[in-house]
């Protein structure tokens, strides 16, 4: 955080503040559920309630435990929003992948269970105020291990994968609304009942033997723990829900440079200009596409603008081009470099030098299989030749054959490695599926908003870019042993892309393409 832009710093810390303020709202809401099914009475319902509404509302012990609650929260919110936002690891070795994602999966997995244990404790920590009665041993040690044992199962659901999503861009956005608080509704209770159904079953297989010695009360002790294990759940993918759901709402967007914008707006130069926040990228590129495909936002007449006085275009539009297309030729770079890599060395073989005006060697006679040796018997007699055993030819065949599958096993984990790294050059600039149709809006709109025609004089280097990383995607697909998803969704996207243009700019392309060669590609295509 202590590199990114200020104005990009202040953003997410808001929306991080914003959610945790919404737990803390949440930690209320689960609380007085909980002690509503602990304490209700039918013969006093209203009594019931009032001291309901007393322990969870107007109680400092209350308002201490709630607090100590929402720190594994914070901490739980702290560690999804570092893994979205962290880049693409290649996991090319098992030493990288131990080095690098074991240690946060056991953060992850040690926050759950802190999380489930705290949560568990300070529900079981009110029987005895409120004066339940059970056996407060026996209860506080099944709800507590049912709480963990939630928070574990969570974690092999949600987190244990190696190359899980935490939180997928979303594809409608919401309208964007005032602070409100979160109200926990039936469709999240539901959700906790259908996660929690699996665990809860798998515990009270465990402990079922002990419980046929308890009687009617080992029923009483599993509804009280259901409704602890459904809370729990529901926590647990409450606060992930929040997070995202915050943390991914809609830019505020603008093109124009950063002494033009207004004060609560963000420019996309300085978007764009932070590259180590994975997740940010891929929202603004998100945001971006689907700001210049709605014809609603007028965020493109920035770019096409004159200056009032002096009657000269505006930089915005060469400043967003520059940027554009700079991030696009460095994406290139990177998997160029990458294919280059690829290339196996062992099939390009050297050119074979001229030896016709040369007189044929003669060959040299064939060694013979066995050859003699001389030892010494003793002193006085003379050496004895004895033949020696020569090496049978299934041992040569045996030790050519290993050498041969050490050298093929070799090549096969060359490759497999370079195919690591080019996936994860693909995983990196998946941005790209929506910057380039973002780019390719701008050009679209120019038709009818640029009335200057200052788009016009860059269609030609757009149109070669995007067909350059055409071939470069056409070339990594058949390298490719196993499909790619990242690089079918590329691919699809640039062509894509390319097609909307040539179909757009039909009629222009005679006069806006001065290159013949590129010219002729294009009508080609159409």
């Amino acid at each position: 955080m202590n590199g990114l832009h200020p104005k990009i710093r202040n953003l997410l810390l808001h929306r991080f503040l914003y959610a945790t303020c919404k737990c803390y709202h949440l930690e209320y809401q689960l609380l007085f559920l909980f002690l509503l099914y602990m304490r209700f009475d039918v013969a006093h319902p209203i009594n019931s309630v009032r001291d309901v509404v007393y322990w969870s509302i107007f109680s400092l012990y209350t308002w201490s435990c709630l607090l100590v609650l929402m720190l594994t929260a914070v901490a739980y919110g702290m560690l999804l929003c570092h893994m979205h936002q962290r880049m693409p690891i290649c996991h090319s070795t098992w030493q990288v992948f131990r080095t690098q994602e074991l240690p946060l999966k056991f953060c992850l997995l040690t926050v759950l269970i802190n999380l489930s244990y705290c949560n568990s404790c300070t529900y079981v920590s009110y029987l005895s105020k409120m004066d339940v009665n059970l056996d407060e041993s026996l209860t506080s040690h099944y709800l507590v291990v049912s709480g963990v044992f939630c928070g574990l199962f969570h974690f092999l659901v949600e987190h244990c994968l190696r190359d899980c999503e935490i939180w997928p861009l979303p594809v409608v956005r919401q309208p964007e609304t005032p602070f409100q608080k979160y109200w926990l509704k039936w469709p999240n209770i539901r959700l906790g009942l259908q996660k929690s159904v699996i665990p809860m079953l798998l515990l009270a297989v465990f402990y079922w033997p002990s419980w046929q010695l308890l009687g009617q009360v080992c029923w009483q002790l599993l509804g009280q723990a259901c409704c602890l294990s459904i809370l729990i759940t529901a926590k647990l993918n409450d606060v992930k829900s929040i997070y995202g759901t915050l943390m991914l709402r809609k830019l505020p967007l603008t093109l124009r440079t950063e002494t033009q914008h207004q004060e609560l707006e963000l420019p996309l130069i300085v978007a764009l200009s932070t590259t180590s926040l994975h997740g940010f990228q891929l929202q603004v590129a998100k945001d971006f596409f689907d700001d210049m495909a709605n014809t609603l936002n007028d965020e493109c007449r920035h770019l096409f603008k004159l200056y009032e006085l002096e009657h000269r275009h505006t930089n915005n539009w060469d400043i967003v081009r520059d940027l554009l297309l700079g991030r696009i030729k460095y994406f290139m770079d990177q998997l160029e470099n990458c294919l280059a890599i690829n290339k196996d060395p062992t099939v390009v073989k050297k050119p074979a030098k001229d030896h016709s005006k040369m007189r044929p060697l003669k060959r040299s006679p064939p060694k013979p299989k066995r050859f003699f040796s001389c030892r010494r018997q003793d002193l006085s007699n003379h050496p004895v030749c004895q033949p020696r055993t020569a090496i049978p030819e299934s041992s040569l065949c045996l030790n050519n054959q290993l050498c041969r599958l050490d050298f093929i096993r070799q090549n096969k984990l060359l490759k497999w490695t370079s195919q690591k790294y080019l996936e994860h050059e693909l995983s990196c600039g998946l941005s790209f599926i929506w910057l380039i149709q973002g780019l390719v809006c701008i050009c679209m709109r120019s038709l009818k908003e640029d009335k200057h025609g200052i788009l016009q004089a860059d269609l030609g280097q757009i149109f070669q870019l995007l067909l350059d990383m055409e071939r470069l995607l056409c070339s990594a697909e058949k390298f490719q042993e196993v499909p790619s998803v990242n690089l079918a969704q590329l691919l699809q996207a640039t062509s894509r892309s390319i097609n909307k243009l040539i179909f757009y700019f039909k009629p222009y392309l005679e006069c806006i393409i001065e290159d013949e060669k590129l010219l002729k590609e294009l009508q080609r295509r159409k």
